[in-house]
């Protein structure tokens, strides 16, 4: 796979698919093989444990091969819901362990999907240049079915529905716009033109601003009027100065009175920002990500925590990257995954959902627990699995 670099664009396949995407369906791992790592800085100790519940892998059937898993969500209203896009272009719908009939209508790869409030209405973009509105009824059960096809002149990017107003959704385009537009009509309300490719964006909680990575290596934070449909730059971080590496990923998180953004960077790490204007960098976390666009995700524990893909085939989960020294960060990596783990989805039950570029869907059940002293490893170096591995167990 081809390295991304300044002479490629969001557009090209080779960010979402390869230059060679492969063709076989997946082969889940047996249960068994699930592996928890333990890797312990300093004197940290571990006070979360992981085990895989649910694995879902193509030759299990319901749908053509799906390649890897590009776009992986949860729904806000019912926490059970996990939508995933695939490479293919199918879009895939779990719930409670059954996966339903895959929405079949996209000819390339799904770059994002959007649920909306009511659990019925799903929001898909693909590399096929049309934005696709599924309707589910009684939540994927019965056979969905697509209630609108947008075409747009340039791929979208990225897509998400305002907190203020779950009948409009802004899209990100490679063509540098980001478009509003109406669920109920499928017209554009507003359009903006931006400096660079808005690749992912997320809302704060009260709507009135939104954050947008860009295939420059930065993030902007936007005041959003939600009568005019305007946005006004509030504040810029540059994570690249090379404007080489695109922002991957964007997560938010409102904890303590203060608010968090998980900003994924190709070809770097992760950055930890405090989201206040004017942003700043908090932490930087090198997590191996050179080739394939990884998304990250905040989790619900007791300390501000997050999980993050890899390309090491490892489901990374760090723990109060905020508060600890840097000699004191504390990560598990959760094993199972037989290709790089690309795409991650968190639910409020502490529920961690992982696809890899296998196109293998894996469910990890995290609780937090008494931890006994874990023995200090090196900086940067993770304890053997002989030497602090549980095997995750399975319902």
């Amino acid at each position: 796979m081809d390295r991304m670099n300044a002479s490629l664009s969001w557009e090209d396949v080779r960010l979402h698919q390869g230059t060679n995407p492969s063709s076989s369906v997946c082969i889940a791992p047996s249960k068994a093989a699930a592996v928890v790592q333990e890797m312990a800085i300093g004197d940290a100790e571990v006070d979360v444990e992981c085990r895989v519940i649910e694995r879902f892998g193509e030759p299990e059937g319901l749908g053509p091969p799906a390649g890897r898993i590009t776009a992986l969500q949860y729904c806000l209203a019912d926490i059970t819901l996990l939508a995933a896009g695939t490479q293919s272009g199918g879009v895939f719908v779990f719930k409670d362990g059954v996966r339903y009939p895959p929405l079949l209508g996209h000819s390339g790869s799904v770059m994002d999907l959007e649920w909306s409030d009511n659990t019925q209405i799903l929001i898909t973009a693909s590399l096929d240049k049309t934005v696709r509105l599924w309707w589910l009824e009684h939540a994927g059960e019965k056979a969905a079915r697509c209630i609108r096809v947008i075409a747009e002149p340039a791929v979208p990017l990225c897509v998400r529905t305002t907190p203020s107003n779950n009948n409009i959704f802004l899209v990100g385009t490679v063509a540098c716009l980001l478009k509003f537009y109406n669920v109920s009509t499928g017209k554009v309300v507003k359009r903006h033109k931006v400096p660079q490719a808005t690749g992912y964006l997320t809302w704060s909680n009260s709507g009135k601003m939104v954050y947008l990575a860009d295939a420059g290596g930065r993030v902007t934070a936007c005041e959003y009027d939600y009568l005019s449909h305007s946005l006004k730059r509030r504040s810029q971080v540059v994570l690249d100065r090379e404007g080489e590496s695109a922002v991957t990923s964007l997560c938010l998180l409102a904890s303590g009175g203060r608010s968090l953004l998980l900003a994924n960077v190709m070809h770097s790490a992760v950055y930890l920002l405090n989201a206040a204007c004017p942003m700043t960098v908090l932490r930087r976390l090198p997590v191996p990500q050179q080739t394939t666009i990884l998304r990250s995700q905040f989790c619900h524990f007791p300390t501000p925590s997050f999980a993050t893909g890899s390309e090491d085939g490892s489901l990374w989960l760090v723990q109060d990257p905020e508060q600890r020294p840097a000699s004191q960060l504390q990560a598990l990596k959760l094993q199972g995954h037989q290709g790089a783990v690309l795409n991650v989805a968190v639910n409020k039950n502490g529920c961690i959902a992982s696809g890899d570029e296998m196109g293998c869907v894996m469910i990890w059940e995290c609780t937090t627990k008494a931890a006994p002293n874990v023995k200090a490893a090196p900086a940067g170096e993770a304890a053997g699995a002989g030497d602090d591995a549980r095997s995750g167990t399975s319902l």
